[in-house]
């Protein structure tokens, strides 16, 4: 039985092709990518207390949504 993402030998052997899902694991390709489209939201919060940049917050509340999260 094969782990992960990685092909194993079965998979190897039989000629059979990658998952597509080995590309979509490069997190820093995703992070530009998202970075990018969230861009031009401003950041509503004032200047005190500040510890956390706002595109990391809107990223975490995304990932919660897809993930079905239920409270903070």
């Amino acid at each position: 039985m094969s782990q992960g993402f990685a092909p194993n030998e079965e998979t190897a052997k039989a000629g059979q092709p990658r998952s597509p899902l080995c590309a979509a694991t490069d997190a820093a390709s995703i992070q530009q990518q998202w970075e990018s489209h969230f861009a031009e939201l401003e950041d509503p919060r004032g200047s005190q207390g500040i510890e956390h940049s706002f595109l990391s917050i809107v990223m975490i509340a995304i990932v919660g949504v897809i993930g079905e999260a239920t409270g903070w």
